[in-house]
């Protein structure tokens, strides 16, 4: 931007994108492992509370069901904790490495499939089998009442509730390949535009904060004047990630690639808020390693 060294502005946000596309290291997968152990360790446990209720299903002669102790409740709680406070601090390793995307969705599959996991592993080593599949059993040991939609749930829970969790994974899985498919093209178009489009010097007329932060770097709108080659004004609305001090400000100078033969299409007008005098081969290299491209 015009009150910021377009060179120190980047070197500032490197290490923050740079590590993208690393591979974790042994530390971080370790990390992984213990973090999915946790939420199956946790699935087991909400098997285990759920086991009274099955075993309704089943009295054995009157006893009356099994009761949970009463501290494994306050022992779930101490998971559910453990669990959320490693993946806080696996969660910024992780984006520096795989991108908020691919964390986001590996976090969620690590937990989703770790409760799945446990709960069916909980559920098969901890619930007994009714003797009368379907029906209740009664004080002597025959075939009761037949089972109402509760009882159903309750036992087939084993299979329905990990199978939910295990498509929830895949939804996630799939809209996260979905996303990275979109911003390899969107990075591919930039790379296109840079290379083919012409280009202007442009001046940013209106900026403002959306209101949502990503890693203390708050989300901004600001849009961009320029002049095509007809000499006509025009402006490109964009959406991007800035630094708390770099946030984008009326009077800003930028540089704006553009297709002339796509006249009035943002999706292919690339935008770099920077001194347009200022910023060389290199620094566009550089740009479009770390993502400095603004393009949507």
């Amino acid at each position: 931007m015009s009150t910021v060294d377009p060179a120190a502005g980047r070197s500032r946000q490197r290490p923050a994108r740079s590590g993208h596309g690393r591979r974790p290291g042994a530390r971080t997968v370790i990390g992984l492992v213990v973090y999915g152990g946790i939420w199956t360790l946790l699935g087991a446990g909400i098997a285990a509370l759920a086991r009274p209720r099955v075993a309704e299903l089943c009295p054995a002669g009157g006893t009356g069901p099994p009761q949970s102790p009463p501290w494994l409740l306050w022992c779930l709680v101490a998971v559910l904790i453990a669990g959320s406070l490693l993946g806080v601090a696996l969660r910024a390793g992780l984006i520096d490495r795989l991108g908020l995307n691919l964390q986001s969705a590996l976090s969620s599959a690590l937990v989703n499939a770790g409760l799945a996991a446990g709960f069916l592993l909980g559920a098969r080593v901890l619930w007994e089998t009714p003797p009368h599949l379907g029906y209740l059993t009664d004080e002597s040991g025959g075939r009761g009442d037949a089972w109402g939609m509760g009882a159903w749930l309750a036992w087939t829970s084993q299979y329905w509730l990990p199978l939910t969790l295990l498509i929830l994974v895949a939804l996630r899985v799939l809209a996260s390949l979905r996303y990275e498919r979109a911003e390899r093209l969107r990075v591919a178009r930039a790379r296109a535009v840079v290379t083919t489009g012409r280009r202007t010097k442009g001046v940013v007329i209106e900026a403002r904060e959306t209101g949502m932060v990503t890693r203390d770097r708050p989300r901004a709108h600001f849009v961009v004047r320029f002049i095509d080659e007809t000499g006509s004004p025009r402006s490109v609305t964009k959406t991007a990630l800035f630094p708390r001090t770099e946030l984008p400000r009326p009077g800003d100078r930028a540089v704006v690639w553009y297709d002339p033969a796509a006249s009035g299409a943002d999706t292919v007008i690339a935008v770099v808020l920077a001194d347009p005098g200022r910023l060389g081969e290199r620094d566009m290299a550089e740009a479009l390693d770390v993502g400095g491209l603004v393009i949507h």
